[in-house]
């Protein structure tokens, strides 16, 4: 990570991700720019003054002090809070999600919980499932829709050695989510962590999953 020189001109930079290094050299067809997004991930809008001593013209004083990230080759990392668009100019509230239960913990291979998720504030059709790895537990929903995803990427973000291999689907909203427990023949907890996603608010929640030692299936 790093930042960008504000003064002076404007830079607009652009850097391809990991996924699309990897679509253009293996399957071209693949690689087609359709779409941007804007996002705010480096605004801390806790900096908001209302009693700036100069009235309303510096109460975003900070914030526009701010430096801007530069991009990186992964979404994991960065892109994480997207500009809402076409959203009612009446909305009071955003979209949030409530979960139940909010963490799992699972003690035998096989073993399963069911997380329901549902969406309040707004109607969104479809939410993106990312469990971080799949190697500890597995994930699957009614209707869901196989999304590809880097490993290498997600191995980087929750910092273990070796590879990791992630999970992730698109599936309706309010769906119920099944994770089930895989073995752990260590003498200890495991743990990852599911990504919940809103596909057009990117309203976004996270479930941490514990796998307890395990050499039993459950029954």
């Amino acid at each position: 990570m790093g930042f960008q020189n504000k003064t002076g001109s404007v830079t607009v930079t652009a850097k391809m991700t990991d996924l699309g290094k990897r679509n253009l050299l293996t399957a071209p067809e693949r690689f087609q720019i359709t779409k941007f997004a804007a996002l705010d991930d480096e605004v801390d809008y806790s900096l908001w003054n209302p009693t700036a001593a100069n009235g309303d013209a510096d109460y975003g004083k900070a914030i526009e002090g701010l430096p801007t990230l530069e991009p990186v080759a992964s979404n994991v990392f960065q892109a994480k809070y997207a500009l809402i668009k076409d959203m009612d100019r009446t909305t009071q509230r955003m979209p949030i999600f409530t979960l139940n239960p909010t963490s799992v913990n699972l003690q035998y291979i096989d073993s399963m919980t069911q997380v329901h998720v549902l969406i309040q504030n707004v109607d969104e059709p479809t939410v993106r499932v990312i469990l971080l790895d799949n190697t500890k537990a597995d994930i699957t929903a009614p209707g869901a829709t196989m999304i590809d995803v880097n490993p290498l990427v997600v191995q980087n973000f929750i910092g273990q050695s070796g590879f990791t291999y992630a999970k992730a689907f698109e599936c309706p909203t309010n769906s119920t989510i099944e994770v089930t427990a895989k073995r752990n023949e260590n003498n200890f907890n495991v743990e990852t962590k599911m990504i919940i996603i809103g596909t057009s608010t990117n309203a976004r929640a996270e479930v941490p999953i514990t796998i307890q030692p395990n050499t039993t299936i459950d029954t």
